[in-house]
């Protein structure tokens, strides 16, 4: 996420078969957020969009990402592992298919330098040195929902079963908890930004009402509020004190 504009958090479930190297996974959803910043710098989601099978070829999932990339503007792409996962399916994608990438994701076809690329990717980013760990490791540490609609091992079997609606939900629910730690990654160099922004989150997803994942969102926005009205009401007996 951009300090200074706006950007996306993206996830893409591919459909997965035990011993089969990345460059023959072939994405089946690909779903992502797009957050602005507030007057105080605090990021806001306004849309979480989600394309894939059956309804969509990966040719239409892919050029329905990049066209809505392109019109947001200038934006930062944050993911959990996308270095290693989702960036190159989708690059990979693009090539198969004769996709050009639009302007803003051009540094993305060049060699391999992080330097030009507006992308976070989470994992590397909170990790630094550290062994990388699964989405689901970080958001237990923080609290976090994670997998409410299911395992990723779940994944394989709602595909063969034709249940896309819990293929989609799954990947945006992986959408929705890596945005929830892209709020605590901001707040080490933004004062006072998880809270407002993580209660933001929790409660555009919990407005989904039409996805399983709702329920543990509002669950977890509750949470927070009642902690903070806790802080609140502490803070204002020791003023009193």
């Amino acid at each position: 996420m951009s300090a200074h504009s706006s950007g996306s958090t993206c996830s893409s479930t591919t459909a997965r078969f035990r011993g089969v190297r990345w460059p023959f996974r072939r994405p089946v959803v690909v779903s992502w957020m797009t957050l602005v910043e507030d007057e105080q710098g605090v990021p806001a989601p306004v849309a979480l969009r989600t394309v894939g099978c059956p309804e969509q070829t990966e040719r239409e999932m892919l050029q329905a990402f990049l066209v809505d990339i392109s019109s947001v503007g200038p934006a930062d792409l944050v993911s959990w592992g996308g270095a290693a996962t989702d960036i190159p399916q989708l690059m990979l994608s693009a090539g198969i298919h004769g996709v050009t990438l639009p302007e803003c994701l051009k540094s993305f076809g060049q060699p391999f330098d992080m330097r030009g690329r507006r992308h976070t990717d989470l994992m590397l980013a909170m990790g630094h040195n550290a062994a990388r760990v699964h989405l689901a490791e970080m958001a237990a540490a923080l609290e976090i929902p994670v997998k409410p609609v299911g395992a990723p091992t779940a994944v394989a079997g709602y595909i063969e079963a034709g249940k896309w609606s819990l293929v989609r939900s799954t990947a945006e629910a992986d959408v929705l908890t890596t945005s929830l730690i892209l709020a605590h990654y901001l707040q080490l160099t933004t004062s006072s930004c998880a809270g407002p922004m993580c209660d933001r989150i929790a409660s555009f997803a919990a407005n989904m009402t039409h996805r399983p994942f709702a329920g543990e969102f509002a669950a977890y926005r509750d949470r927070l509020r009642a902690v903070a009205l806790s802080d609140a009401w502490w803070s204002r007996q020791r003023f009193a004190a």
